[in-house]
């Protein structure tokens, strides 16, 4: 688990969410944001520490996340960054989407599409009854390390007014892909370069229910000491997803390089339940307009290996290294016909490292290039 995780997770529990909630929707900076929707709904809390020695924290902020909505329907998240003594309201921001993460537009209908975006590994354990069916183990926390990678124009040119896009992740879901359910709970990064210079913007971030919830950035008001991770190209950093029980999901994202964390707690999935695989990727995000159906292409990237990639195997009771899972699937990223991504072997003493490759962008996204 991450460095000073119990510590994280004590200190999110000693704030009263309620109370925060209260006092967010109380500012008048929130009241003026707010007043542009049709309504707001509390969704997550996120915090951010950076830690000192010994797990002392430092600069620390809490998030109060909110949900707008118009008549159309979602339009973002209006995020209230407080005080952790004192929930006294220090800055109020905005996270617009032009459209759902994990959607795409094709024929002019926005739709779910998992599949071909993703490069990595799901892995899951099982095991026999005394009847020798198979039965799926639980996995009810992944874990792993990870190189931020650095994001590049591809030789093809990006698509969405020049906007590119790489992501790296781990997750706990029901199925291969997440497919066809959509249920997906995940923590990590993503990268986005835009233009001809392709100057690199990182993100720490988590989402649950993809098809329902786009992402969180883990970003506070701007301007705070530590308003995000402060990610540069290369960092080592962890992620963490965490079934607590009673379908409640934590989330972590960890910078070894400055000690700054963003955690999550009691965030509600009932549809996910019991999850029962795990995922190690790197993703197209295909960060798409719901009305153009514009998308981002895939970046060209360098530097996206993961290691300390293992999970908690519920059935067994202890962590299971990926290489060591008893059902493994090698995802590649291809897009028709064309081989975007390659994930290399799992190697290292405990058979928990492995490097994604860029090979190509063209087709990403696939329904605004053609096949």
């Amino acid at each position: 688990m991450p460095p000073c995780d119990s510590a994280a997770r004590s200190e999110f529990n000693k704030l009263n969410v309620y109370s925060a909630i209260h006092s967010a929707q109380d500012s008048q900076a929130f009241k003026l944001i707010a007043s542009s929707f049709e309504k707001t709904l509390y969704i997550s809390s996120f915090m951010i520490t950076e830690w000192e020695a010994n797990c002392v924290p430092g600069n620390e902020i809490f998030n109060p996340v909110f949900s707008a909505y118009d008549a159309s329907g979602f339009e973002g998240y209006i995020v209230a960054s407080e005080n952790p003594s004192t929930l006294a309201v220090v800055g109020v921001s905005t996270q617009m989407h032009p459209g759902k993460l994990d959607y795409c537009g094709r024929n002019g209908n926005p739709t779910p599409c998992n599949l071909y975006f993703w490069a990595g590994y799901e892995a899951r354990d099982i095991h026999y009854d005394a009847n020798y069916n198979v039965v799926v183990n639980s996995a009810t926390t992944v874990v792993s390390n990870f190189y931020q990678a650095r994001p590049w124009y591809p030789p093809g040119g990006c698509a969405n007014f020049y906007t590119c896009n790489v992501a790296q992740w781990v997750g706990l879901e029901g199925s291969q892909f997440a497919y066809p359910d959509q249920n997906l709970a995940q923590a990590g990064t993503y990268a986005i370069c835009q233009y001809s210079g392709c100057t690199p913007h990182y993100m720490g971030a988590y989402e649950w229910n993809p098809s329902v919830n786009p992402l969180i950035d883990c970003n506070g008001y701007y301007g705070s000491s530590n308003e995000n991770l402060d990610i540069w190209e290369g960092d080592q950093l962890q992620a963490v997803v965490e079934n607590t029980g009673n379908s409640q999901y934590y989330f972590s994202i960890y910078n070894y390089r400055n000690g700054r964390n963003c955690y999550s707690s009691n965030n509600s999935y009932p549809a996910l339940p019991n999850p029962t695989l795990t995922a190690f990727e790197v993703e197209n995000l295909k960060d798409c307009n719901d009305i153009t159906h514009d998308c981002d292409s895939l970046a060209q990237f360098t530097g996206a290996s993961f290691n300390n990639a293992l999970f908690w195997d519920a059935y067994q009771g202890r962590w299971i290294y990926l290489g060591y899972a008893n059902w493994l699937w090698n995802d590649t990223m291809v897009n028709c016909g064309t081989l975007n991504v390659s994930t290399g072997s799992i190697g290292g003493t405990n058979l928990d490292t492995f490097t994604e490759t860029w090979q190509s962008s063209q087709n990403t996204p696939y329904w605004n290039t053609g096949c």
